[in-house]
């Protein structure tokens, strides 16, 4: 097939697309009410249907959702918005079925990290000021939330310090340091910094110097909160490192005395 032939195909594919998009605005509510009988005579027939194709194409069907999220979701808001009685239905499944959704969602985000990692980094990109526009916005709206969220995450901060650092007069000066070299960066280029958990608290991570590392606002956003298992277990022999190198120092100051 040549060039002109393509070229020929493609305008017969645009033209019957444009007119079955006209056929279906003309004959709406018709082709709707067709549909909605179909299914109500097939209803058991398409369920199983349904539930056969599912199962033999559970990777096609998962890379398509991890593709279309945006489209999946927009569709999900539209159709929200247009049904009343959708919300009502959706809070109540909601409500009679938490645990176990809330297990399924465990489940996923477990098995899609990377992905959510990666979609999440080029959203940011694309949508940068839009996402910090909200976020602003919604601060404004919720900061009682953004308190207690702060009292809980410095809470979680004081539970993850390693017991032998507690009081260790070194350990906080160099968690100092960090802080104050982040607001340095900070004011010498004027973009914002944050100090990152490099194995986040909320997944046991310890807050302590090693585990820190300083990225710049829109760096820790793309990073999200996740946590490499190689570099937790990394981080937990360098905890250990650290515990022995404390106790060798505590030993010789004691003999010393």
């Amino acid at each position: 097939m040549d060039c002109k032939d393509l070229e020929k195909l493609s305008k017969v594919k645009e033209r019957n697309k444009k007119y079955w998009q006209q056929y279906y605005l003309k004959n709406k509510k018709k082709l709707i009410a067709r549909n909605k009988k179909w299914y109500e005579d097939n209803k058991e027939w398409y369920k199983e249907y349904q539930k056969e194709y599912k199962k033999n194409n559970k990777e096609k069907i998962r890379e398509w959702e991890l593709n279309n999220r945006e489209r999946i979701r927009e569709l999900a808001r539209q159709r929200y918005n247009k049904n009343p009685k959708y919300k009502e239905k959706n809070k109540k499944y909601w409500e009679d079925n938490k645990e176990h959704l809330q297990k399924l969602n465990k489940e996923w985000v477990a098995k899609n990290k990377e992905h959510i990692r990666k979609y999440n980094r080029e959203r940011y990109k694309v949508k940068k000021e839009q996402i910090l526009k909200n976020q602003k916005r919604y601060y404004e709206k919720n900061k009682h939330i953004y308190l207690t969220n702060s009292v809980l995450y410095f809470s979680r901060k004081n539970k993850n310090v390693p017991l032998f650092l507690k009081n260790c007069p070194i350990e906080k000066k160099r968690l100092n340091q960090i802080y104050l070299l982040g607001r340095i960066y900070a004011n010498a280029d004027g973009e914002k910094r944050h100090v990152d958990h490099m194995w986040p608290l909320s997944d046991g991570g310890p807050h302590w110097s090693g585990n820190l590392q300083i990225l710049t606002a829109t760096e820790n956003l793309e990073k999200g909160a996740y946590s490499c298992p190689k570099l937790k277990k990394q981080m937990k022999l360098n905890l250990k490192e650290a515990e022995n190198e404390y106790a060798r120092r505590r030993r010789r100051s004691q003999r010393l005395t």
